[in-house]
């Protein structure tokens, strides 16, 4: 067995079995949900982590990316009223001469 280079720099195995010559995957994934059983196989750990993150947008609600979309916005405005307060206080500070 040894390891060669494919088209995206991705790793292979190449294996032969009965004379013929074939290319594994670099990284062979099994789920198992109850009795139903997947396998998965990806070129490199990267490749994994963002099929699971589709995987797990894909199953999202329309109920919860709405949430996560609202707990976004009230994060970027909250940030920005913090910033709004900060700068008044200190510009009320420095108004007094107490800076």
């Amino acid at each position: 067995m040894s390891n060669e280079k494919e088209g995206l720099g991705a790793e292979f195995a190449s294996q032969s079995v009965e004379g013929i010559s074939y290319k594994l995957p670099a990284i062979r994934i099994i789920e198992r949900y109850g009795r139903k059983e997947i396998e998965l196989e990806f070129a490199t750990a990267d490749d994994y982590a963002a099929y699971k993150r589709i995987e797990a947008d894909a199953v999202m609600t329309d109920k919860q990316k709405y949430d996560a979309a609202v707990r976004s916005a009230c994060e970027v405005a909250r940030s920005a009223i913090d910033e709004s307060v900060k700068h008044h206080y200190w510009a009320g500070m420095l108004s007094k001469g107490k800076i």
